[in-house]
């Protein structure tokens, strides 16, 4: 199955770690959320209902478990959301293992959040996570909104702002759900204003056609985000091998062509900074792609 992947650039001058301080909560740190609908239907999801179902559409809070450092990524996140069937018995599932793979970067001011995400039907449920992932298909329309929560504000441990990827409708601000607002933040709960997603040709594949000349059983040697990492593989093969490097935005970092003898091929990986990488191999009739992250 295809994974939807995501590069968010902010700049902040101080970021917000607070998780255990807070007792679990990932709501008043610094976090990106992605409010994602998959079949881009619009509507509330907040809780399981007669006329509402909380996976209608995710909002995912990602929430960095420690604070990066230059040179020292974070690679692990807490994601939660909002379940249950009211107030009374809500909780916050834990949707990390809905992220693949998630680092955060420092560079200065500038924090790059790179990460790759699972997509689900709106008929998942917890446990189901093998049979209601979505077909990412050509022309698939996906309801989609991004959001940075900023505080600076350490000891009150509110949020200050929350930056969103579109300016919210002030004609709604007067209609309520239970004492909840709509309008400039109504993403968490209804997911009718989602910008909208139509996904074109990708600019890299993420299949993988070994054929002959291209083992699928590779060894990735990850050597840092200064060095980069080492591919390799070994068959009985020989003949050209194409290796390009692309980043999470598709933009291609390195590519060269080296020669396979009959026993092992080794292609060295030069990486700009830590992240989010995708390899791929061309050979003959075979094609191999591969995620790697880099830190």
């Amino acid at each position: 199955m295809a994974e939807s992947y995501f590069f968010v650039e902010v700049t902040d001058d101080v970021l917000i770690e607070k998780y255990a301080e807070l007792g679990g909560n990932t709501f008043y740190n610094d976090i990106v959320e992605v409010f994602i609908d998959e079949n881009n239907s619009g509507g509330m999801h907040i809780f399981d209902t007669e006329t509402t179902n909380a996976e209608n559409a995710f909002s995912y809070h990602l929430c960095p478990l420690d604070t990066p450092e230059e040179g020292v990524p974070v690679t692990q996140f807490t994601v939660s959301d909002i379940d249950g069937t009211s107030w009374g018995d809500s909780y916050s599932p834990e949707y990390f293992p809905h992220f693949d793979d998630a680092i955060l970067v420092k560079d200065g001011d500038q924090y790059y959040w790179e990460f790759s995400l699972k997509v689900y039907t709106d008929q998942y449920e917890a446990g189901s996570e093998e049979t209601t992932r979505s077909e990412l298909t050509l022309d698939k329309k996906i309801g989609l909104a991004l959001a940075y929560c900023e505080t600076d504000n350490m000891a009150e441990h509110k949020r200050e702002m929350f930056l969103g990827s579109f300016p919210g409708h002030a004609d709604k601000l007067g209609d309520a759900d239970g004492g909840n607002l709509y309008g400039y933040n109504d993403t968490w709960q209804n997911a009718d204003d989602y910008n909208v997603l139509t996904l074109a040709d990708v600019a890299v594949p993420d299949y993988s056609s070994p054929g002959e000349m291209i083992s699928n059983d590779l060894t990735i040697r990850n050597l840092g985000a200064d060095q980069g990492f080492i591919v390799s593989f070994q068959d009985a093969s020989s003949g050209a091998v194409q290796a390009e490097l692309f980043d999470i935005t598709g933009k291609q970092v390195q590519r060269f062509e080296k020669q396979k003898d009959a026993s092992q091929f080794e292609a060295h990986f030069s990486t700009p900074c830590a992240g989010l990488y995708i390899v791929r191999l061309t050979a003959g009739n075979g094609v191999f792609s591969k995620k790697v992250m880099v830190y």
